[in-house]
């Protein structure tokens, strides 16, 4: 961060013959607000007669109207990473919800602005936009609506009739009421605030009344309640005199399916159904005012627009160009603008789709590539690959071209793994995002089946992810090997198969449907790990560990360092399996390595106790406690540490732990 910091100050100091950091806020303040989930096409502005978007389209007669904006991606996460970054996802690294974290090298606007004097606020409305995914850097304020058991969220505000529950999310009406309370605080100071409204995201359950209104159009009906609460939140800044001066850039993060192209939600397909999505720049002093822009451009270009009208600009080399010019009357620069949709393969192992949009023309390339002219065939119904495969293979190699330059380019930010709760993956799966990779993945792009052919699949996979939740894996089992007699290698179903059979006891096809998922994705460490256990319940310790060390192997050299989930497992086999000296080498190269997780220091312990090392032994129990260690149930209950339960003074050292848990009342399973 203090190589960022330095990089910032650097930038200011260069613009300030150019009315940069010195002047911090020429717009006055900036009001970037996002609409989740929002197709352009079904906006009043946009041509949608049947819209009932008054507001949207007001400040669209007020403001610059992009007509062909294009997301690069059709997820929240990655597509909110760009437009902060002014990057494409090849760059900053974020691919998909849940699975990936900005990393700190990415420098954001909310960072450059924060640096030049900006009270920041960054309010996202739901956890794909949590503060662990990196998105929040340079926000001197960043919150995250209260967890769903505060019926606040759940209940209501002015106007909320209860019935509108998107679980744990930020309502419209509510994210009206977060804006403009930051507004009044920080009135006569330069800010920025980022405002998410989250509600055309499915489930389409608008409230009363329109629910009634648009019975039979949900999606349209949430799309109007949040513009009434968005008309609100214009009404009071003008009343309050933070309209004129204020810089608005409205923009839609990805589209939605509904159900063209076999796609009900978003994320598995490139169509310009989930990536063309509305841009209104309202600049300060009307300026642009009822412009409408025809030719493209993309949500990169949302990051160095917002820093243009501060007097600044991205440090380095961005994908994005400011489009100031273009509201004050310039054409937008003309160029090639990139677009993916990998999700599918990052979790179902399907081919991944990545393209190119220039003027009317976009290529989707994969093993089956397509092509479409946008003016002709805004549908994309008609794939004129073949019969235009001169102008195919220009854009194929311009992408081509993108790509060796982003995996060479030092500047390519790399991401990671983000750490994340059942809790949040329960609730991303319940929005659709079911995850299923790593960041390291390996993407077959001639072989993989194609999303468009196998998203028929989707709702057969939830349908199984519900019943073995429930407790029902016979059905589940079922459900699953229905998807698999369609698409055979799909990677999160052979691993949710595996976990059902595991759950049954049936150890055999665990370790098939497990095995095969090491062989087909080696960087897969959950399956990985699944495979181990079920050796060892089959007390197969060799072959379990040399799995894990195999795995181990595999990891270092994606990422160039060991995982320690995988090192921690491979010493517990070990120890397990008797080879106290080498579990006791393991467990202590990845304490020398620097690792935090003292779960290593009790394995040591284990071992020296076992070897007679008394003394070290309670040595690095103790030292286990003092990092944070707290399972006194695994202490006092795991057969396997009962030599260091034996030694005199282990009591004495685990006396301070929390108790171990009351069992919880018994109850009917739900099903075997």
């Amino acid at each position: 961060m203090r190589l960022i910091r330095a990089a910032l100050l650097l930038t200011c100091l260069l613009l300030l013959p150019f009315g940069g950091c010195h002047d911090p806020a020429p717009a006055g303040a900036v009001i970037l607000i996002t609409m989740d989930t929002t197709r352009a096409d079904r906006l009043g502005c946009y041509g949608y007669d049947k819209a009932e978007t008054p507001s949207i389209d007001a400040l669209a007669a007020e403001g610059t109207l992009f007509e062909q904006a294009q997301s690069p991606i059709s997820t929240t996460l990655a597509s909110h990473s760009s437009m902060f970054t002014g990057n494409y996802p090849p760059v900053h690294g974020v691919r998909y919800n849940g699975m990936f974290t900005l990393g700190e090298d990415s420098v954001t606007v909310a960072e450059m602005l924060s640096e030049a004097g900006f009270r920041t606020g960054g309010f996202p409305a739901a956890p794909p936009l949590a503060p662990p995914t990196g998105v929040g850097q340079g926000f001197e304020e960043y919150e995250l609506p209260p967890k769903p058991d505060d019926k606040e969220v759940r209940g209501g505000g002015q106007g909320h009739q209860g019935d509108h529950d998107h679980g744990y999310a930020r309502l419209a009406v509510d994210s009206t009421k977060t804006a403009l309370d930051f507004v009044r605080r920080h009135k006569g100071e330069p800010f920025f605030l980022w405002i998410h409204y989250w509600d055309p995201h499915a489930p389409w359950e608008p409230p009363f009344p329109y629910s009634s209104r648009f019975a039979g159009r949900p999606y349209d009906g949430e799309l109007a309640y949040a513009d009434a609460e968005l008309g609100k939140l214009f009404d009071q800044l003008k009343a309050e005199g933070a309209w004129d001066d204020t810089l608005i850039v409205l923009a839609g993060d990805h589209g939605e399916g509904l159900y063209e192209h076999g796609e009900r939600w978003h994320a598995h397909l490139a169509y310009q159904t989930t990536l063309h999505v509305p841009l209104i720049v309202k600049a300060p002093g009307g300026v642009g005012a009822g412009r409408r822009v025809p030719e493209p451009v993309s949500l990169v270009d949302v990051g160095p627009t917002i820093l243009d009208y501060a007097g600044m600009a991205m440090p380095g080399e961005i994908d994005g160009y400011s489009l100031r010019p273009v509201v004050e009357g310039a054409d937008p620069v003309r160029r090639a603008l990139y677009l993916e949709a990998i999700s599918g393969a990052l979790v179902f192992g399907w081919s991944p789709l990545e393209g190119l949009r220039l003027d009317n023309w976009k290529l989707i390339d994969s093993g089956q590539p397509e092509l479409y002219d946008l003016a002709t065939d805004p549908g994309e119904l008609n794939n004129l690959y073949d019969q235009e495969i001169e102008r195919a293979e220009e854009l194929r190699a311009e992408l081509t071209k993108m790509r060796a330059d982003w995996d060479s380019s030092a500047s390519a930010k790399a991401s990671v793994d983000t750490p994340i709760s059942q809790e949040q993956l329960d609730y991303l799966a319940s929005l659709g995002y079911l995850g299923g990779a790593t960041a390291t993945t390996e993407l077959d792009r001639e072989n993989a089946p194609q999303p468009r052919e196998m998203l028929h699949l989707e709702p057969g996979i939830f349908e199984g992810r519900e019943q073995a939740e429930a407790g029902y894996h016979e059905l589940a089992i079922a459900t699953y090997e229905r998807v698999l007699a369609v698409d055979p290698d799909n990677r999160l179903v052979l691993h949710m198969v595996a976990m059902s059979q595991s759950k049954l006891g049936r150890l055999d096809d665990t370790l098939r449907n497990t095995l095969k998922m090491v062989e087909l994705y080696p960087d897969y460490t959950p399956s990985r790990v699944l495979a181990g256990q079920t050796l060892l319940r089959m007390e197969r310790f060799d072959e379990a560990a040399e799995l894990y060390r195999k795995g181990i192997e595999e990891q270092q050299k994606l990422l160039g360092v060991a995982d320690e989930g995988l090192t921690y497992r491979l010493a517990a086999v070990l120890f397990g399996g008797g080879k106290t000296e080498e579990a006791l080498a393991v467990a202590e190269q990845a304490v020398g390595h620097g690792t935090s997780d003292p779960g290593f220091l009790v394995l040591i312990a284990a071992a020296q106790a076992r070897l007679g090392l008394e003394q070290e032994a309670l040595q690095n129990l103790t030292g286990a406690i003092a990092q944070g260690y707290v399972s006194r149930q695994v202490l006092e209950q795991e057969e396997s540490l009962a030599e260091l339960r034996a030694l005199p003074g282990f009591s004495e050292v685990i006396k301070d732990l929390p108790p171990i848990p009351a069992e919880p009342a018994a109850s009917e399973s739900a099903g075997s």
